[in-house]
């Protein structure tokens, strides 16, 4: 396979193998606020040559990471679109247009609502198997919820949703600090060299807070120290799916030195050359390849997977990002044209909409401002009833506390709707419901 062989140490290794330094440019938006201990260092998004974002198929180049804008996460996210402010996470929505103020929580959930496709090709869910680790969905960060101590008053639906850290006077919840000190546990194991003991104690924190991304992103390294590459790559491929991956700082911090890992990414190299079809271990190892920036070693790795995995999306929006030129990133787009309003009366109804994944969509939207949507996917079903409400074109579906999914629609005709989700790309296709 000739993999190169400069990628012996990240780059940076050097650097940080003694004490490994942290870095203060670090992001931490995509991590849940009650980790502690200054094990995390950040992630990918600081250490690029260049920009790069990835969007669930096909979001595009919209500024930094995430949700359309420069920033992902619990209410950091920002986008200006045609005069609209959307704060992400549950900071609300502020419509400008006439006046209107709406104010709901947002997290960004979309794919419990069916509205994004999700493929996981290296996940097998194992016959008897856990019911708290199921990769075959992206992990998702759940909202932050932190116990209020004396004299504070916790955060309910319609109050701003609290930073990714703990806000003054909020405290981690009981079952938070009972997960964070097996998962602590772990990452000693690990850093001894124990890797069967440190995944058992992930896998039990895990099972307390199965939406912890970066325990099921260390999850993932214990497989990989274990070579059990299949795993691993399905762990990294959920993770990464939902928001970026860690970076060369945070990977360093939690070995005892650069040489034992450098001979685990050694293992991999050699099992992906001796195995040419092996598609898993080519994800992993383009993976890590990015978390050490050796991006041309991880693009000519997506290349070589692409052929063996044709319906990895994932790794076509990796590759895309470490192939396309930043010109071409960052080249301005013409302002879309204004959008015909959208009568809250002519939405009423039932709506169908079918996607050639398999899925379908039903949507109903009653004159009493309550909707039921409904999505299937093979063996998948998901439902949501509530109250919605459409403001300038966006259409707002409230499932009660922070469940909510918003999107912009717009109406060819009286018998077909779009919806696209709010501050995605506008070349991004979206749902079309008719009836």
């Amino acid at each position: 396979m000739g993999h190169p062989t400069t990628a012996s140490l990240p780059r940076g290794a050097a650097a940080h193998s003694q004490g490994f330094a942290y870095n203060h440019n670090a992001h931490f938006s995509n991590r849940p606020g009650y980790h502690g201990g200054g094990w995390y260092h950040g992630d990918w998004r600081g250490h690029w040559a260049g920009p790069w974002g990835y969007r669930p198929w096909g979001w595009g180049w919209y500024g930094g990471w995430g949700w359309g804008g420069p920033a992902w996460g619990y209410g950091m996210g920002y986008v200006g679109y045609g005069g609209y402010g959307m704060g992400y996470g549950g900071y609300g929505w502020g419509f400008g247009g006439g006046g209107i103020s709406v104010g709901i929580g947002v997290p960004a959930s979309p794919w419990n609502w069916g509205y994004f496709g999700y493929y996981n090709p290296y996940w097998v869910a194992p016959l008897g198997g856990v019911t708290y680790i199921n990769y075959s969905q992206p992990v998702v960060v759940a909202a932050p919820s932190y116990a209020a101590s004396a004299g504070q008053v916790a955060p309910t639906s319609d109050a701003p949703s609290p930073a990714p850290s703990p806000a003054p006077g909020l405290q981690p919840t009981p079952l938070q600090n009972e997960a964070m000190a097996i998962f602590d546990n772990a990452r000693s194991l690990f850093r001894k060299g124990k890797y069967r003991e440190a995944l058992a104690q992930t896998d039990r924190a895990v099972a307390l807070l199965p939406n912890d991304s970066l325990m099921h992103e260390f999850r993932a390294l214990c497989l990989f120290a274990l070579k059990d590459y299949q795993q691993s790559a399905a762990a990294v491929h959920a993770v990464v799916s939902a928001g970026p991956g860690w970076n060369w700082t945070t990977v360093s911090n939690l070995y005892p030195s650069a040489s034992v890992y450098t001979d685990q990414l050694r293992a991999l190299e050699k099992f992906c050359g001796d195995r040419p079809s092996a598609a898993a271990a080519r994800f992993l190892l383009a993976y890590h390849y990015l978390l050490g920036q050796h991006n041309e070693q991880a693009a000519a790795v997506l290349k070589e997977l692409r052929q063996l995995e044709p319906d990895d999306q994932l790794a076509a929006q990796l590759l895309k990002g470490l192939t396309t030129p930043a010109d071409a990133k960052s080249s301005p787009s013409l302002p879309p044209a204004p959008d015909q309003a959208v009568d809250a009366a002519v939405v009423v109804g039932h709506w169908k909409a079918n996607r050639s994944d398999g899925s379908s969509f039903d949507l109903d939207l009653t004159k009493d401002h309550k909707f039921n949507w409904k999505f299937e996917q093979q063996d998948r079903q998901q439902q949501f009833d509530g109250t919605y409400t459409l403001a300038d074109n966006f259409l707002i579906l409230s499932a009660g506390g922070q469940n909510t999914l918003v999107g912009k629609v717009s109406m060819e005709t009286s018998r077909q709707l779009t919806f696209r989700l709010a501050g995605a790309n506008p070349a991004e296709p979206g749902l079309t419901f008719t009836r």
